[in-house]
């Protein structure tokens, strides 16, 4: 008499893949890869198309006698492969990004009692300040405030972006409060100096190299850092731009050297 450790699995492929995802989802200690395994317990009527032929794929390749040998050095194939791709995976440094959420899912923002978080007033919406041009139309997310800031009609962007690029090369800027631009804030000393680099920042495109060239490439820049006493006497700040700049490095920039 022939006896067998194990049932004989049935010549059907599609009854011998039935008992097998039944014996793989009712193991204590699972072995298939986790995709394999949700797929193996996944009701088959509830499963795709596409997921279907994965765990049949998976089953003619790794499971039944009469194909998983075909199937051998393929596998090892795949397996030497994914490990390889895992492991290129594994040195990629992961970039952090944000990404704008979902309307419905936008969170409540309230204006703080006296600043305690623990005490919300009332609601608030996204906008800008009321003296300066309005928001455009649609959506008031960040890409409508990003479209907002380097707007034509925005009077500050510009002006506070040239200022700080004056600031970094003479040491002080066009206006001396970089940080405040508003009426507690000092006054400029050449008003349409500062204009015209703003509305050439904007004429070449925002763009930074551009208007450092154009500063650094001016016949005030260009001047000596030496001073007579006669003009550190009238000007001892150099607000008149009577010199070129002169002024202790940063740690930063002795370091670049």
């Amino acid at each position: 008499a022939i006896t067998y450790s194990e049932p004989p699995e049935p010549a059907d492929a599609e009854l011998s893949q039935s008992a097998w995802e039944k014996a793989e989802a009712a193991k204590e200690k699972p072995t298939l890869p986790k995709p394999i395994l949700d797929l193996a317990k996944l009701a088959d009527d509830k499963r795709s198309p596409e997921q279907k032929t994965q765990l049949h794929n998976y089953y003619l390749r790794r499971v039944h006698k009469n194909t998983r040998d075909r199937f051998t050095a393929l596998n090892e194939r795949i397996d030497t492969l994914e490990e390889e791709r895992n492991r290129i995976r594994g040195q990629i440094v992961t970039t952090p990004i944000m990404r704008e959420l979902p309307k419905e899912k936008h969170r409540t923002t309230r204006l703080l009692n006296r600043g305690n978080f623990l005490a919300p007033g009332d609601e608030v919406q996204p906008g800008v300040p009321e003296s300066l041009h309005p928001l455009g139309e649609g959506p008031r997310d960040r890409l409508a405030l990003a479209r907002w800031l380097v707007d034509a009609k925005n009077p500050l962007t510009a002006r506070v972006t040239v200022n700080r690029l004056w600031g970094q090369l003479f040491g002080i800027g066009i206006v001396e409060t970089s940080e405040d631009f508003g009426v507690q804030g000092e006054m400029p000393s050449h008003p349409h100096l500062l204009d015209w680099l703003a509305t050439e920042m904007i004429r070449q495109e925002w763009d930074i190299k551009a208007t450092l060239k154009l500063i650094v490439t001016s016949a005030t820049y260009q001047q000596s850092s030496a001073v007579t006493p006669e003009a550190q006497a009238a000007d001892p700040f150099n607000r008149l731009l009577t010199h070129g700049p002169c002024f202790r490095l940063d740690a930063e920039m002795i370091r670049d050297q």
